[in-house]
């Protein structure tokens, strides 16, 4: 037994990035001596109320604490 109706499969793409490759200057050694000598940030997106909103998180690899974070509709870096 077969059926008419298919699976649409999901396809993956890519599209042009508009940002560079940056120089991993960390290299995994995420051992670190002072306070706030290394901070990192992570951009995601998360939808509320059927709209995209960008979230960044700054962290504090000294303490693992959060340094500071933004959330905004667009992607832009004010």
């Amino acid at each position: 037994m077969v059926s008419k109706y298919t699976i649409k499969r999901y396809r993956g793409y890519q599209t042009a990035s508009n940002s560079s490759v940056t120089a991993n200057h960390l290299q995994r050694q995420f051992n670190v001596g002072t306070k706030q000598q290394i901070i990192v940030a992570d951009l995601t997106y998360i939808r509320v109320n059927h709209c995209w909103n960008y979230l960044c998180v700054l962290l504090n690899l000294s303490n693992r604490q959060i340094a500071g974070y933004g959330v905004e509709q667009h992607k832009t870096a004010d």
